[in-house]
């Protein structure tokens, strides 16, 4: 093999490893490319996968939730006790959802999953998530809600910050249990977002 040929050979075998490395760093489901890890916005953190489900509602799929963390957890309690960085993404894969629509599933989701914790406070946050909302989120959209002990809450929408709630670890738990409370979007939505194998 000659100088030329020994050199073209070793860039194609760089660039097909990096190649398949990145693809490597993300899932590839419905459309959606799910990153393996993230950095969050404000503080840098890194957070990893820790599992990924789809919703479907109104007899349609609406988006793919992914739960990142600092390390995989499988126990939901854990993960509302552990004061650590989070974060969940909604990655959307349906058109026209409204924001009253989204509201109206993240209420039903909130009041059913966190029946002994004071509604005060959850009342005027969900006010000011709908408020920071947009109009209307289609195929492609984002939405994500980061959590550092640091910093607090920060929302973003397409990776750009709406609104950002300080020190609300209690605000984040909220969401949270939408997905891994004792009344979750379905059960494998819950084992898949804890990352236990489902059927």
């Amino acid at each position: 093999m000659t100088l030329i040929a020994r050199c073209v050979f070793f860039i194609f075998l760089a660039t097909s490893t990096h190649l398949a490395c990145a693809r490597e760093s993300y899932i590839e489901l419905l459309g959606v490319s799910l990153p393996n890890q993230m950095i969050l916005e404000n503080t840098k953190e890194k957070v990893i996968l820790n599992g990924y489900a789809i919703c479907s509602r109104w007899g349609k799929e609406i988006y793919v939730g992914a739960l990142y963390t600092d390390a995989i957890e499988k126990r939901a309690e854990m993960l509302l006790l552990n004061d650590s960085p989070m974060a969940m993404v909604f990655f959307f894969v349906e058109d026209d959802i409204s924001r009253s629509m989204l509201m109206d599933a993240f209420a039903e989701a909130i009041m059913i999953n966190n029946v002994e914790n004071d509604k005060n406070p959850i009342d005027k946050r969900l006010t000011e998530l709908q408020e920071h909302l947009a109009e209307t989120l289609n195929a492609g959209d984002t939405l994500a809600f980061q959590y550092s002990p640091q910093y607090g809450v920060t929302m973003l929408l397409n990776g750009k910050i709406s609104y950002h709630w300080p020190y609300a670890k209690n605000f984040f738990n909220t969401l949270l249990r939408m997905w891994v409370g004792p009344y979750p979007i379905s059960r494998n939505f819950k084992r898949a977002i804890l990352n236990f194998p489902v059927s």
